[in-house]
């Protein structure tokens, strides 16, 4: 009896290196005060001399804002007096140009802020995206033969591909870096690029031709006995 075409399932999966296309850290800006309104007040000159230093870089960065908090320290636990007051604030710079990273790091030399990255990422969109999904694909079809020639089969027809939009940077991580508001900071943080690694997967489902089910059951070597 003729059977039926079956459907075969398989997973295909690929990690393709890239080069980082872009740089992102975050300045923290850090004031204390024994007044609250001149903690807020001096943090907003800390952010505004922070935010004129990087766009004298002539647009190498892109900078984000985040929000201002002010928090009581106390250095006293015993005391119930507040020793001053905290105010804190964080920029998120992203670099697109890899080239002028170490000119924008070190614009803020000069300004009293912490640092924390640089992370290396891809743009959205990357190509590196399409070569781990082609690369995703071939390994589906790979491992989808392979099952078809141990059932002794062809593949016909691709029914259904299925992309599990996994891509992404890995391992793109720098170590945090710490500077406060010293000269040529640049020089001293690591600011080398890190290579990724853009992960894809994918399922896909294909039909073959019916395998011969009682000659490859007739093959199969017997059962230790027990």
């Amino acid at each position: 009896m003729a059977g039926t075409a079956p459907l075969v399932t398989v997973r295909g999966e690929a990690a393709v290196p890239a080069d980082p296309e872009l740089a992102r850290f975050s300045a923290s800006l850090h004031v204390p005060d024994a007044d609250r309104r001149a903690a807020l007040a001096r943090m907003a000159a800390l952010h505004e001399q922070a935010r004129a230093a990087l766009a004298g870089t002539g647009g190498g960065a892109r900078v984000e804002s985040g929000p201002v908090s002010v928090y009581l320290e106390h250095h006293d636990p015993a005391s119930p007096v507040p020793t001053r007051y905290v105010a804190t604030a964080e920029l998120t710079v992203e670099v697109v140009d890899l080239t002028l990273l170490p000119a924008v790091v070190d614009a803020l030399s000069g300004v009293e802020v912490g640092f924390s990255g640089p992370s290396w990422e891809l743009r959205p969109g990357s190509p590196a995206h399409a070569r781990a999904r082609a690369a995703a694909l071939r390994d589906a079809l790979r491992r989808a033969a392979e099952c078809a020639a141990v059932l002794g089969c062809e593949l016909v027809e691709l029914v259904e591909v299925d992309d599990e939009e996994r891509g992404g940077g890995f391992g793109a991580r720098g170590a945090r870096m710490s500077a406060r508001g010293e000269a040529d900071v640049a020089l001293s943080l690591d600011l080398t690029p890190v290579g990724l690694t853009v992960r894809a997967g994918v399922r896909a489902r294909f039909r073959t031709t019916a395998p011969d089910l009682p000659a490859l059951l007739a093959a199969l070597p017997p059962t230790p006995e027990g």
